[in-house]
């Protein structure tokens, strides 16, 4: 989290003389030191790979509808272009609110079980991979979630995410298939219990129900698991509610709960 970094930057004694290493042979090659903030990221990710028991499941999810309902959505002259990122935001976020038993983290022994449906979004902005939280992203529509992820993000680009923004939630959304790789297996971010990894959209034939081979969009999904947390058939009910609704995208459209408030990015 970023209050981490920066509590461990704030901390950092003063640079002392290099530690006598082994240098790593390299047929040429140009040599840097880690920044800091490299650092505390290199040494949170190694020690959640290290102590957090992760598991993994993987899925791929038949967007072509869903794609179609997009391009339909865009061209009807929105405030804003719908992306895929903004759809999986909502779908993560109506599944956390249909399975609360994925919202909960590890806490020195307890499992905590969070309210509301937040979640992270993996962001590359200036400093570095950051996961600012959507908060409440189950509780709202499709354009409000939209709205609220291009918010988050341009702060991140920006530079000007706070601690506060980066805090809380159970689950993060990480999507790289603009890349066209074609799967993600995500380390957990430290502090919560799940990360979703996205890649790149893919055609394939599959049968149709005559057995006739049928293009068709998929997109692949891994969802990297905290076992402390949650357990196999939680993490595959959880992906399937997720894959369900990125199938059927049109409850996305309404407003889940009538008390549901205005959707606010983090301040």
């Amino acid at each position: 989290k970023l209050k981490d970094v920066e509590a461990a930057l704030a901390a950092a004694p003063a640079p002392g003389p290099a530690p006598a290493r082994s240098p790593v042979r390299v047929a040429g090659g140009r040599r840097r030191p880690a920044t800091p903030v490299e650092q505390v990221v290199a040494r949170r990710l190694s020690q959640a790979k290290q102590t957090i028991p992760h598991f993994y499941v993987l899925a791929e999810a038949d967007i072509t509808g869903l794609l179609a309902v997009r391009e339909e959505l865009n061209a009807s002259g929105g405030r804003l272009r719908l992306s895929i990122t903004h759809i999986i935001m909502a779908a993560v976020g109506r599944a956390l609110v249909a399975l609360p038993q994925l919202n909960a983290v590890w806490d020195e022994g307890d499992i905590v079980t969070l309210d509301g449906s937040d979640v992270g979004l993996a962001v590359d902005g200036p400093r570095g991979l950051m996961v600012p939280v959507l908060r409440d992203a189950g509780a709202h529509h499709l354009d409000a979630v939209a709205g609220a992820c291009a918010d988050i993000v341009a702060k991140a680009r920006d530079g000007r995410l706070t601690a506060a923004d980066c805090e809380g939630g159970a689950i993060s959304v990480s999507n790289i298939g603009m890349y066209g790789a074609s799967h993600l297996v995500s380390i957990i971010n430290p502090g919560q219990s799940a990360i979703l990894g996205v890649a790149a959209t893919k055609p394939v034939f599959r049968p149709d129900a005559q057995g006739r081979p049928q293009l068709r969009q998929e997109l692949g999904l891994v969802l990297s698991c905290d076992h402390r947390v949650i357990d196999g058939v939680r993490a595959a009910q959880f992906l399937d509610l997720v894959v369900k609704t990125l199938e059927h995208p049109l409850p996305l459209l309404r407003q889940p709960a009538p008390a549901a408030g205005v959707l606010t990015p983090p301040c």
